[in-house]
């Protein structure tokens, strides 16, 4: 069947005085149907594939002659439909055994009706759980900054929530009251901004801004080749190439100002992987020279604390006598890192690498003398 799998219908279980005969089908969907009769002139007539009109417009049709009481059967159902008998078979199928709609067959009327009402038609099959993970996403966008987007699912969720049936409630309003995101400080964001480097990228159109470094009040204007976007701490940062300095440069969002989408079309560097470069990081900061082998050891008191979360693809634990455990990482770039191991102190040895060790003496060092001077 040319690698399609077939599509299965059963309607052994209709009534037997149904017009459409009882049969298993087993069939690669068509794209054309040639009836053997002919009509005037010699033709053949052909009805139109059931790719031609979306299932789910053809499940509405169905429900709604059954909702009024039209008693339709398989050849009402194929001439409004303009698809064949097997696939109004596989639509009334799908209808009675996976929506668990209450259709019967009335012998009288020669055609199917709905023994009880149906309120809501739950075309979308959708679970509980499934609707909690879209809030989490929802209040995940809402603490990151990201407004546009967790509006947009929140009207999603209520939508796929109100189409749940009645057995199952869900209430968004009471979720809100009993799950809650935390995260930190989030930076605004500028969803155009967005949007532009994301046609950027996608494109491979160099984009041009006013950009001001952090600490510093005066901007320069920059012109980069944009390569990915990304989110790190709830806020979301450009991953681009400047082919002034040769170099991969970062940028934070909301410090961009006056973003243009230029003319100028670029080619990737070959020698940029960016695939690389975000695996190899720990945050914001990418190295392309090296890797840095980092091995650090936490008391036993933060030693669970560690352990329990997955800080960075290459984390390797190792548990050492007295509770305390080891933690391996390998790394293109240790300015990230620094500002975590910092986080940790006084909890945590650093025992490689030595450029690591120099800068965790030297910002602990630091700190210690702007306490004394205080």
């Amino acid at each position: 069947m040319n690698g399609i799998k077939p599509l299965m219908v059963d309607l052994r279980g209709f009534n037997a005085y149904e017009e459409c005969p009882q049969s298993v089908v087993s069939m690669t969907a068509p794209t054309s149907i040639r009836l053997p009769k002919k009509e005037a002139g010699g033709v053949h007539r052909t009805v139109k594939s059931a790719l031609s009109r979306p299932m789910l417009e053809r499940l509405q049709v169905i429900v709604q002659e059954l909702q009024q009481r039209s008693f339709p059967n398989c050849s009402t159902l194929v001439q409004r439909l303009e698809v064949d008998r097997r696939t109004v078979l596989r639509d009334l199928d799908f209808l009675r055994d996976r929506q668990q709609l209450p259709i019967a067959f009335d012998r009288a009327r020669n055609g199917y009706f709905l023994t009880e009402a149906v309120a809501n038609l739950p075309f979308i099959q959708i679970t509980e759980g499934e609707l909690l993970a879209l809030f989490i996403a929802e209040r995940s966008s809402a603490v990151g900054g990201n407004l546009g987007t967790a509006q947009k699912l929140r009207a999603i969720a209520r939508k796929l929530g109100s189409m749940m049936p009645e057995t199952v409630t869900l209430s968004m309003d009471d979720l809100h009251h009993s799950v809650s995101v935390q995260a930190y400080p989030a930076a605004s964001l500028d969803l155009e901004a967005v949007s532009t480097l994301g046609k950027a990228i996608k494109t491979r159109r160099a984009v041009r801004f006013a950009y001001a470094k952090p600490g510093e009040n005066k901007t320069g204007i920059r012109e980069v080749w944009p390569l990915h976007l990304f989110t790190y701490e709830c806020a979301w940062y450009l991953l681009s190439y400047d082919p002034g300095v040769g170099n991969t440069r970062t940028f934070h969002l909301s410090r961009m100002q006056a973003l243009v989408l230029t003319k100028t079309s670029f080619t990737p560097p070959p020698n940029i992987d960016v695939h690389k470069l975000l695996k190899g990081s720990f945050g914001i900061f990418f190295g392309r020279k090296r890797r840095f082998a980092v091995t650090l050891e936490f008391d036993a008191g933060v030693a669970s604390h560690i352990a329990e979360r997955q800080w960075h693809h290459s984390q390797r634990n190792t548990l050492l006598p007295g509770g305390r455990l080891r933690v391996r990482f390998t790394v293109s770039a240790l300015q990230d890192i620094l500002r975590w191991v910092l986080s940790w102190a006084p909890h945590v040895d650093v025992i490689a690498p030595p450029e690591l060790k120099k800068a965790t003496r030297d910002a602990s060092q630091a700190f210690l003398r702007r306490l004394r001077a205080k």
